[in-house]
């Protein structure tokens, strides 16, 4: 799951409604954050709304807590209690690689800081164009850029799937009913998804991306995400993609 700051970053708890998300960025974190903050919050009668993106990923304007929030004791307690939901979210690696990519690098949003700093790692020149070929074998030959950015790092490592003892991880090829039934697990009735895309968040190009992708470059990624296709695999297997009992 990485250092303590990106524990606290990617961890949401809620003691009270005993669950805690691992977000998994580019497997809809944005509307799970947001609709879980709302949901929280409602049912505490606190006021909450989101206008723009950069709010959701704010913490300090949600109610959901980060470890560091809620004490070493408590968070312990919750990542070992059997009546504490502890869940994230898998997606396809390719797909979620080009959806990182069209939305992070490709084109305009070549601009953004996640590209300035891939371009550092590679030694590449400032603002120069970052192909998608050049993306990928950047990911294949470079272990420290595999790693470099939540986005697109290893979802196995992402959400330290070795390390939780997850109690279900939905599938985001089936994410209105994966992510409707956690929710209505939470809250004891169904609660509506709050589509983050509503805020105006940028289009991944994913599909743009997708275009590009010919079988040598797909296999090259796949190969590069191997520990992912058999987390994916060993999920199915336990069948911790949905809920049990």
């Amino acid at each position: 799951m990485g250092s303590a700051q990106q524990i606290n970053y990617h961890l949401h708890l809620a003691p009270r409604f005993k669950f805690i998300y691992f977000s998994n960025p580019k497997v809809g974190c944005s509307s799970i954050k947001a609709t879980l903050n709302l949901a929280v919050a409602a049912r505490r009668g606190q006021a909450l709304a989101y206008t723009e993106l950069a709010q959701v990923h704010d913490r300090a304007h949600g109610v959901l807590r980060a470890p560091r929030q809620v004490g070493p004791k408590t968070f312990e307690a919750m990542m070992h209690a059997p009546d504490v939901l502890r869940f994230s979210m898998f997606r396809d690696p390719v797909a979620r690689v080009l959806s990182a990519y069209g939305s992070k690098l490709r084109g305009p949003r070549g601009r953004s800081n996640i590209a300035a700093r891939l371009r550092d790692a590679m030694g590449w020149p400032e603002h120069r164009p970052i192909a998608l070929e050049a993306f990928v074998e950047a990911l294949v030959s470079r272990p420290d850029v595999l790693e470099l950015d939540p986005h697109w790092r290893p979802q196995r490592r992402q959400i330290g799937y070795d390390v939780v003892n997850y109690s279900v991880i939905g599938d985001h090829a089936n994410f209105e009913a994966a992510f409707g039934e956690i929710l209505t697990h939470i809250f004891g009735v169904p609660v509506p998804v709050f589509d983050s895309r509503s805020l105006g968040s940028r289009r991944t190009d994913s599909n743009s991306a997708a275009e590009q992708l010919d079988d040598e470059l797909r296999r090259m990624l796949i190969n590069a995400y191997a520990m992912d296709y058999e987390m994916i695999a060993d999920i199915r297997a336990k069948g911790l993609d949905r809920l049990q009992g």
